[in-house]
């Protein structure tokens, strides 16, 4: 009894110590002891049951490539802490019935109480843990950062001051646009990832942002790219309001690079929302383009920089590497060289042809030597997909059928050619190539803008000569498979190859024949070409064309028999009355009157040949706008009213040609009020007509006085006058004239000439 008595005084006394106002409250731990550690029981379960949930979705967001929240993982440990309190709490619950008597009757008050409080309270706070599991999101996607693994690029000479100068453009403040260009498969793309992953390296960026535009830009996907790599969410649905959208996210950028890979046209990057502000230094817009122009004239980029074929001991050392232990086999080496060769140092198709050799047989090798010789490696695997289709999409883009169709006029010169601009005029005045022009001057012009036009996307070379151009191996390759296939241009480079073309009738639809082979053995007796335009045949030295041959080809246009011996031309030449243009050149001739049947035609070339007469019937030719007899060194006579019945002559070219000049001759030109080139050798001034140079002349390559050779800089305007005696001749003649607007002038043994240099501004 006295002991049930001390218990009851300390509980007394416990609840003596609360205020009266939270005495029922106190007596609720004793009272509700069993129902606080019932609440605690369930709440606990429902906290693992919270735990649980919250797992399942944070295993769910990072199967989406989310990041989780740092307070989840913090809730997760606060969870962890709670359970294991509540569980010990909820083991030791029993000793709340646990009587101080020895026969275990009377219930211990003070743990009772301690024991409901504690349990009251720690629901209380599994309940906010609990609670808290649903506040804020779990999880977010998080901005990655770009990484730019770059196993193709190797660090070649050839693109090392191209790279050192785009990594200097990117830390210079002045410099907000970065281009690069360069022809199709040269590697610009795998360039600028390198730049990409080094300005990573270096910290010179927080990001980088790197865009395929393509031929066909889809300009919503180009701004979608760009936001989600700064983890911009669009609202807006029109292009306009995302482009300001994407404007006003990129002013909160202080280091960020936006690479915008294979522009094919001007791109106008306001109305995407690609800018940065004045004060926006370190963010900067990298560009590739294969077209030079696109880069340069028409997006105004600030920095431009090429980048070049491989050299060819870089050439060789990638495919090496590329192709590993086979290339210890000698024979395959040397196969491998003929066919890096055949590549023409363009990186693309270096790539794909090693890999697509490095395992295959010897004979796999000779076949693919092969095909590239003959400009048909489509066999090769990737070399349709990789190489040729992605130059026949820069030749779609050309648009004007003037640039593809003068493209394709090229290929149908030899492998490595150096094609000279102004043969290249010749054959697009006799194709009538140009709509709307009517002079040569004119489709000079013309043919100087496409030239341009193509070589600002690297269709076209420079050649190795001054006013030449050239085509890369594969470029031409792709132009022979195309040409051939669309237009019915054929190139055939051997014997064999016209004999199985001819019997099985496979140039019956053709519109272009280039027979450029050596030593030509075999020709038909007639050739079938009713569609034919175009026909050029090089080097006849064995063999006489056929009286019959030109009879089945009645629309040629062009006609080039250059470097032939022809001793008399074939008598169906009466039935080429649509050729215009017919190129003799370095040919060993004898009989020409044949030529007069050609009535329209309007250019002829005889440069270089053996003739010593100039035939009669030349003046026949009425239609004739240009006459090249260049380098006739044997020409010696030229009957009167033979050049002043070429009334419709433009160009006549006449430089290391017909010397014996007579008053009456040079007179004759007078007569072609349309000239506007002269190239032409007069040994004796006195003999020079009044007025016989006028205004009209654009193109003038003159020798007046002591023929003692040419030195022509290449210039359209040269005017030489040595021993010149008499100052009056100058006005008579217009040569006056002539001195003020010439662009090469050599004065030399002038006597009785007053100065005239100070004139000549």
């Amino acid at each position: 009894m006295e002991f049930v008595i001390r218990i009851g005084v300390s509980v007394v006394t416990k609840i003596g110590e609360c205020s009266v106002s939270s005495l029922g409250h106190q007596l609720g731990y004793l009272y509700y002891y069993k129902s606080n550690i019932e609440k605690l029981e369930t709440q606990a379960q429902d906290l693992k049951n919270a735990k649980e949930r919250v797992k399942h979705l944070v295993e769910n967001a990072k199967r989406k490539g989310e990041e989780i929240e740092n307070h989840v993982q913090q809730w997760f440990s606060t969870v962890d802490v709670i359970s294991e309190e509540v569980e010990s709490f909820l083991k030791d619950k029993v000793h709340a019935n646990t009587g101080c008597c020895s026969n275990g009757s009377s219930l211990n008050l003070v743990s009772r109480y301690r024991l409901g409080r504690k349990a009251k309270k720690m629901t209380q706070k599994v309940v906010e843990i609990k609670d808290s599991a649903c506040s804020g999101n779990i999880s977010y996607v998080p901005v990655l950062q770009s990484s730019f693994p770059n196993k193709g690029f190797m660090a070649f000479d050839t693109r090392n001051s191209t790279m050192m100068g785009i990594m200097n453009a990117l830390v210079d403040v002045n410099v907000g646009t970065i281009g690069v260009y360069g022809m199709a498969g040269v590697g610009k793309t795998t360039l600028v990832k390198e730049v990409a992953r080094r300005a990573l390296e270096e910290k010179l960026y927080d990001d980088v942002a790197l865009i395929v535009v393509s031929h066909t830009p889809d300009l919503v996907r180009i701004q979608q790219e760009i936001a989600d790599k700064l983890g911009l969410v669009f609202h807006e649905i029109s292009i306009s309001a995302r482009a300001d959208r994407l404007r006003h996210r990129l002013r909160n950028e202080e280091k960020f690079l936006v690479i915008l890979d294979d522009i094919w046209k001007e791109l106008d990057l306001v109305d995407i929302g690609i800018t940065f502000e004045d004060d926006q230094n370190g963010c900067k817009i990298l560009m590739t383009s294969r077209f030079k122009d696109v880069l340069g004239n028409r997006m105004t980029v600030q920095k431009n920089f090429p980048v070049e074929l491989l050299s060819e001991n870089e050439a060789w050392d990638w495919f090496r590497k590329i192709v590993g232990d086979p290339l210890k086999n000698s024979d395959i080496q040397l196969l491998a060289t003929q066919i890096v060769e055949e590549c023409g140092c363009l990186p693309i198709a270096i790539v794909t042809v090693g890999h697509a050799l490095k395992t295959e047989s010897l004979s796999s090798w000779n076949d693919a030597l092969r095909q590239l010789q003959r400009s048909n490696p489509t066999s090769i695997e990737g070399m349709n997909e990789k190489v040729y289709s992605r130059i026949k999409l820069s030749y779609d883009f050309l648009g004007s059928e003037e640039a593809k169709s003068l493209l394709l006029l090229c290929c149908l010169h030899k492998e490595d050619a150096n094609i000279g601009i102004e043969d290249l005029l010749r054959f697009v005045v006799g194709w009538g190539l140009f709509q709307d022009v009517y002079k040569t001057d004119e489709a000079r012009d013309r043919l100087q803008i496409i030239v341009e036009k193509l070589k600002a996307r690297f269709l076209l070379l420079d050649g190795d000569y001054y006013e030449t151009v050239k085509l890369h191996d594969i470029i031409r390759d792709v132009c022979i498979s195309i040409a051939s296939v669309d237009r019915h241009m054929y190139n055939i480079r051997s014997n064999d190859d016209l004999k199985e073309r001819l019997n099985k009738k496979k140039l019956k639809d053709s519109t272009a024949i280039s027979l450029l082979c050596e030593n030509v053995d075999y020709l038909p007796e007639r050739l079938e070409c009713a569609k034919l335009h175009i026909f050029w045949m090089w080097k006849i030295r064995h063999l006489q064309i056929p009286d019959q041959f030109f009879e089945g080809t009645k629309e040629l246009r062009i006609l080039d028999l250059s470097y032939s011996y022809l001793r008399i031309l074939p008598s169906s030449f009466c039935f080429l009355q649509n050729l215009q243009a017919l190129c003799l050149r370095y040919c060993w001739l004898r009989d020409l009157t044949s030529i007069a049947e050609l009535k329209n035609l309007e250019v002829l070339d005889l440069s270089r040949s053996s003739i010593e007469e100039l035939p009669r019937q030349i003046g026949q030719l009425t239609h004739l706008r240009l006459l090249d007899l260049t380098s006739c060194s044997r020409l010696k006579v030229i009957e009167p009213n033979i050049l002043s019945s070429l009334i419709h002559l433009e160009e006549l070219y006449m430089k290391k040609s017909f010397s014996k000049w007579e008053a009456a001759s040079l007179s004759e030109l007078k007569n072609l009020v349309h000239l506007t080139t002269l190239h032409l050798e007069i040994a004796n001034s006195n003999i020079l007509p009044k007025d016989l140079f006028h205004d009209k002349l654009e193109r003038f390559k003159l020798l007046i006085g002591n023929l003692s050779g040419w030195s022509d800089c290449g210039t359209s305007r040269m005017l030489k006058l040595i021993n010149f005696t008499k100052n009056s001749l100058l006005e008579e003649h217009g040569l006056q004239r002539l001195l003020k607007r010439s662009k090469e002038l050599y004065l030399d043994g002038l006597k009785g000439v007053e100065n005239i240099v100070h004139e000549l501004d």
